[in-house]
């Protein structure tokens, strides 16, 4: 019985004072820019916040007392602290930034919040070349042999759009083993959009190519996008 209402009387004490631990998970990419949340649900005038990085000995990287700003480290000039929401940006990412950050958020005695944030920086996923191989009209449609290479492996790839008439039906071929190949049925009369979208469990991006039975030259015109 004592031991239930110490416990409950620990759990009812930090509640009471604003203790608030939470460990975030963030993914960055090589040369960009991304944002480690602080954790706090509430905006407003703190009086501390305080990043570190347990990778350096827990060592200060950013800091706001009495209303100023200060940046440590190798890393300040890459730096920018919110100091409404406590979330810190990163700008440039490097390899090195990979690690476990902490931070600590005070708005008063009784209220603050103590997180943690890993962030992983990654290189993202290229850009996919997507190539025109074949077309010719078949069965009264246009029949486009299609291939979409990227530099990567773990990838999942996709062709789109599907369904008449500004988009073509896809279909892998027997003899591929990657999914990398494809034959898209499209219009005779107009030329389509075709989109080759590369994905793993990070990152997507795409490249389109106009053509159709229509052209003379397959794949001139290509263009690529970057969806994320």
């Amino acid at each position: 019985m004592y031991r239930r209402i110490t416990a409950s009387c620990i759990i009812l004490f930090i509640l009471i004072n604003g203790f608030k631990n939470e460990t975030l998970k963030q993914t960055g990419f090589l040369g960009k820019s991304v944002t480690l949340p602080s954790g706090v649900n509430e905006t407003g005038k703190f009086t501390t916040i305080e990043w570190s990085i347990l990778a350096k000995n827990n060592t200060y990287i950013a800091r706001f007392s009495g209303g100023n700003v200060k940046y440590y480290q190798q890393q300040r000039d890459r730096l920018k602290l919110d100091t409404t929401t406590g979330d810190l940006e990163i700008r440039d990412l490097r390899r090195e930034d990979s690690g476990t950050y902490t931070v600590h958020v005070r708005k008063s005695d009784k209220i603050q919040w103590n997180n943690k944030v890993n962030l992983s920086v990654q290189e993202k996923l290229p850009e996919p070349s997507i190539t025109v191989t074949n077309r010719k009209i078949e069965y009264g449609m246009c029949k486009i042999l299609l291939t979409c290479s990227v530099k990567s492996e773990t990838t999942t790839i996709t062709y789109g759009p599907e369904g008449f008439p500004h988009g073509c039906e896809f279909k892998p071929l027997r003899y591929a083993t990657t999914g990398r190949e494809a034959e898209a049925w499209c219009s005779p009369i107009q030329d389509v959009n075709i989109t080759c979208t590369a994905s793993d469990s990070v990152s997507t991006t795409a490249s389109t190519v106009r053509t159709g039975c229509s052209r003379t030259d397959p794949g001139k015109f290509i263009y690529s996008v970057g969806l994320k």
